[in-house]
């Protein structure tokens, strides 16, 4: 949307569709939240959201009830703030588009968007503008015969079917190495590197700091090794609390599992356990982006020079999300024939606190304190946990909210979140299959005239005449009785 803003008269021109969507669903709740007055902000949030969830690839058919009680609401909250002039039926037809959506489905596959792109795709391809339907239509032909014959060109042929995708993180690698039904989580790494490439040493802190997340994300040592390490602490300290187990956890668990591993009775086979054991070694190599989870990330320095943000990140965690930026992308390398690596993001983190971090109870939005930071020193994160956020500033004449930043999770280009639902039973039959020559599953009574679809009539075969006819075969009558033969029955 930034070509749509003139910064010299602070006018914005020239909006699409999408740009009002886009408008509605994210710059406005942000916007109007110290500009308007509370009950006017949470009218026109309430609508943006509406369509927000309305619009969303994933709808729930719960969600969609709640939402057609909601938009009545709505509406009559506006009703009271704007004038009668302001209504007309555009404003009266959000209230039937739930309904819509419940009939149709998720307007994602509906809308217009994508035939509008591609009529402005046409439209580029117009050189003679006498001509126009003959200059779509050679374009046309000329794009689809070189689509046909670029399938026969050789592997290493770059062409536009081939093309990465856009946000590719690559396929699940392992340093190299092949990937065996007993490869750890972390050492399946999913996701590519790009920009400068350089390396590093780790200092004691992060060396340690990594080592520990790493051991303490890996669920195959945290279900079996970390609970002993508990259970052993517990039996020979009954009286210890749950902070000073957490602290023995941290300072005694990575030297206790390397021994454990080590030692030749306790039987520990697995060569990934042991790499891990080992502990990394402390030079690293680090990238200044990564693409991940559909993701495209930027550390602080290299996106400082970018128009675009792409440093930001969150983290969900057991009770809190945890709000940073990302700062290095490393990738740590463990002993190991190929050598195994694991890539992690060092980040900046604000404070998950209610004095760094305040969630709205109504609509969820959540505001971050900039100049708070975490107090505990843990900067890493497996690239894997990490989705993306971007921050923008409140339009405040408020000095107190000049710290607060308004933090917008962003969806994954190539992804769609799809629930779970449960206790459906699914009809395994394909639509392709004939219906001819399946049993009927209608129930029919004495007085009621079978008729197959293709307009005949159908006799039913009662269970003593099974030596006759098969049961799950039809009989048909057609109207020429001189042909009933066995084509007539298939």
């Amino acid at each position: 949307m930034a070509r749509c803003v003139n910064l010299s008269t602070l006018q914005m021109f020239g909006m699409k569709s999408h740009d009002c969507h886009v408008m509605m669903q994210r710059i406005l709740p942000v916007a109007f939240k110290e500009l308007l007055p509370n009950n006017v902000w949470k009218a026109i949030t309430d609508l943006c959201l509406f369509f927000k969830e309305l619009t969303s690839p994933n709808i729930q058919v719960d969600n969609l009830r709640q939402m057609q009680q909601n938009i009545p609401v709505i509406l009559c909250k506006l009703e009271r703030i704007f004038p009668p002039s302001f209504f007309d039926s555009m404003e009266h037809l959000s209230i039937h588009l739930v309904d819509e959506a419940m009939i149709a489905g998720p307007v994602q596959y509906r809308w217009m968007y994508p035939f509008e792109r591609y009529l402005g795709k046409l439209k580029k391809t117009v050189k003679n503008k006498a001509k126009v339907e003959g200059s779509m239509t050679n374009a046309y032909l000329v794009e689809e015969a070189t689509a046909f014959c670029s399938y026969y060109f050789e592997e290493h042929v770059r062409t536009k079917q081939r093309n990465v995708p856009r946000n590719f993180a690559g396929s699940s690698s392992s340093g190299g190495m092949e990937e065996h039904h007993d490869t750890l989580f972390v050492f399946k790494n999913v996701g590519r590197g790009f920009g400068k490439k350089s390396t590093r040493f780790l200092s004691k802190d992060e060396y340690d700091a990594a080592h520990l997340y790493v051991l303490n994300n890996c669920s195959e040592i945290t279900e079996i090794y970390t609970r002993l390490f508990v259970d052993e602490i517990n039996a020979k300290y009954p009286n210890i609390s749950p902070n000073q187990l957490q602290i023995k956890l941290n300072k005694e668990f990575p030297d206790w599992f390397k021994l454990y591993v080590a030692d030749p009775n306790n039987r520990v086979e697995n060569s990934d356990l042991k790499s891990l054991s080992l502990k990394p070694f402390q030079r690293v190599t680090s990238f200044q982006g990564f693409y991940v989870n559909g993701f495209k990330f930027h550390t602080i320095e290299y996106g400082s020079k970018k128009s675009t943000y792409n440093s930001g990140l969150c983290v969900k965690g057991l009770e809190l999300d945890y709000y940073g930026r990302l700062v290095e992308v490393v990738v740590l390398e463990y002993s190991g024939v190929p050598t195994k690596t694991i890539t992690l993001f060092k980040c900046e983190w604000f404070d998950p606190r209610p004095s760094g971090t305040l969630v709205d109870r109504d609509f969820k939005l959540v505001s971050i304190n900039q100049r708070r930071r975490y107090d505990n020193y843990e900067p890493f994160i497996l690239s894997t946990q990490a989705s993306q956020v971007f921050y923008c500033t409140y339009p405040s004449k408020n000095q107190s909210r000049k710290d607060w930043l308004a933090a917008c999770k962003v969806k994954a280009r190539p992804l769609v979140e799809v629930s779970t639902i449960q206790n459906i039973p699914i009809d395994p039959t394909p639509f392709q299959e004939e219906l001819v020559g399946r049993t009927p599953h209608t129930t029919i009574d004495d007085d009621t005239m079978p008729i197959h679809p293709d307009g005949a009539l159908v006799y039913l075969v009662d269970e003593d005449d099974e030596e006759d006819v098969d049961t799950n075969e039809y009989v048909l009558e057609t109207s020429d009785s001189t042909n009933n033969d066995s084509d007539d029955s298939e």
